[in-house]
């Protein structure tokens, strides 16, 4: 396991230095090694942004540790921000597992303002 959390490691501080394609390539190798390691699955999804390719490995993630109100909090925006529907069942879903996430909190308000339901924003 030395050797994953090693690749870990070194995928962390390439997305922190803004090096996506550096980072991804360790989460891979990682996932290659442990395809179960939760973080490696969300680091994947973190380092693709906002595009469609986020939200396999972000919903790994999620399956590997439903109780993980930050990773349900990424798929809301991910969903938030390619239009997709969910979001706003995604940022709810967040709040109940840390009802003090302020970021899902907003997002909430946003994603129902964009759905027309302006009196629950």
């Amino acid at each position: 396991m030395e050797t994953a959390e090693a690749c870990w490691r070194e995928g962390e501080h390439a997305r922190a230095a803004g090096e996506a394609e550096a980072a991804a390539g360790a989460s891979r190798l990682v996932l290659a090694l442990v395809p179960d390691f939760m973080a490696g699955h969300a680091n994947l999804g973190l380092v693709r942004g906002h595009e469609v390719a986020a939200l396999a490995p972000i919903g790994r993630a999620i399956v590997l540790a439903p109780g993980h109100p930050l990773l349900v909090f990424n798929l809301g925006n991910v969903l938030a921000a390619l239009g997709r529907p969910g979001a706003a069942g995604a940022f709810r879903r967040a709040l109940g597992l840390d009802p003090a996430m302020s970021g899902a909190w907003l997002n909430l308000g946003v994603a129902r303002h964009g759905e027309g339901r302006l009196a629950e924003a």
